[in-house]
């Protein structure tokens, strides 16, 4: 039996598993987003139905929201990858 810390080369059989072990992470991932946006999307439509958020103001909030996003993720590009 070989010990754990002695480097090998790897196999066939465990990069497969490693890219199966890396699509069940994806799909939970997937999963989870899902539950996020099903739950977010169901407040919001309980709070415009009570009157608390006008549709108006949630549109413009998140687009507010994406543009700095966007902003904050080109700027970490363009310090990573100049």
């Amino acid at each position: 039996m070989r010990k754990l810390t002695e480097p090998h080369a790897i196999t066939r059989s465990e990069i497969r598993w490693a890219d199966v072990e890396r699509g069940a992470q994806l799909a939970d991932l997937k999963l989870c987003n899902y539950r996020y946006m099903l739950a977010l999307s169901a407040l919001v439509e309980l709070l415009i139905e009570k009157g608390i958020l006008r549709t108006a103001e949630w549109e413009t909030k998140s687009q507010e929201l994406d543009r700095q996003a966007t902003k904050e993720a080109t700027e970490i590009h363009d310090r990573v990858w100049p």
